[in-house]
């Protein structure tokens, strides 16, 4: 058992390493030495994220899927999860994702972000823009909200409202 709880230490340290490859090898041996003792989603959300980050985008979906069974309430998962189907173009899935993590965390910044920005792709304007205000409230120095609704204010050829956001992030950077 030492040994097995080792190996999962020592993927822990290869994932803040970036070591992705050897991330996904010790955690898909751990996970099948400790089958017996239980699933642990911990290791199974850093397999997946492990899966994300070389692009193996199809493993990781499985894997978040199987956090998200063991465990529905998982808003990282969900949104992580999201991003990977609003990669490719699966919006649908990736906006019910993301409606769910804000009935689940109602003041969760990533979310109306992520939900926006499918929005404007889209072309549902004033949506994108209602959900890029909600995390200016939510979160009033955040650089990523005024990034996301400069881009959407210069695509409507709104340039000063769009140029003032611009220079905010700026003085935020």
């Amino acid at each position: 058992m030492k040994d097995i709880k080792s190996r999962y230490n020592i993927a822990l340290d290869e994932f803040r390493q970036k070591k992705y490859r050897a991330v996904i090898e010790n955690l898909t041996q751990y996970l099948k030495e400790s089958k017996k003792n239980g699933i642990d989603n911990k290791g199974l959300f850093i397999l997946a994220k492990s899966y994300n980050a070389l692009k193996m985008k199809k493993d990781a979906i499985k894997i978040y899927k199987i956090v998200l069974e063991l465990d529905p309430q998982n808003l990282y998962a969900r949104l992580e999860l999201g991003k990977l189907y609003a990669g490719q173009e699966k919006e649908a899935e990736a906006e019910k994702l993301f409606q769910e993590c804000m009935k689940l965390e109602p003041k969760n910044l990533h979310a109306r972000l992520e939900l926006g920005k499918i929005y404007v792709g889209q072309g549902k304007e004033k949506e994108a823009e209602k959900l890029f205000q909600e995390c200016r409230q939510l979160e009033p120095k955040d650089l990523h909200s005024r990034l996301e609704l400069g881009k959407l204010y210069a695509g409507q050829e709104k340039e000063a409202e769009a140029e003032k956001l611009f220079q905010e992030c700026m003085k935020l950077e």
